[in-house]
């Protein structure tokens, strides 16, 4: 990957943590909702940057839909109680 992709990965990674308010020694959500683990591969190059929720794979991942991703989790979660 080049440097270019590292950064924006980075950046996505960070939008998450900040989001959330977890760090690399916290990885679990207070409300204990999220908890952010990062990997080397999932297998899906074609559709990088990707990450996975509850097995849903989620493709072309930026800071902007991390955001509105974790607004849509938060939603479910309180329909859900």
């Amino acid at each position: 990957s080049s440097a270019a992709s590292d950064v924006y990965k980075r950046q996505i990674l960070e939008e998450f943590r900040n989001i959330l308010g977890l760090s690399e020694d916290k990885p679990t959500s207070d409300d204990m909702l999220f908890t952010l683990e990062t990997v080397s591969c999932l297998g899906a190059c074609g559709l990088a940057p990707v990450c996975t929720v509850n097995d849903k794979v989620h493709a072309a991942m930026t800071p902007e839909k991390a955001r509105e991703l974790i607004q849509e989790l938060r939603q479910e979660a309180a329909n859900e109680n």
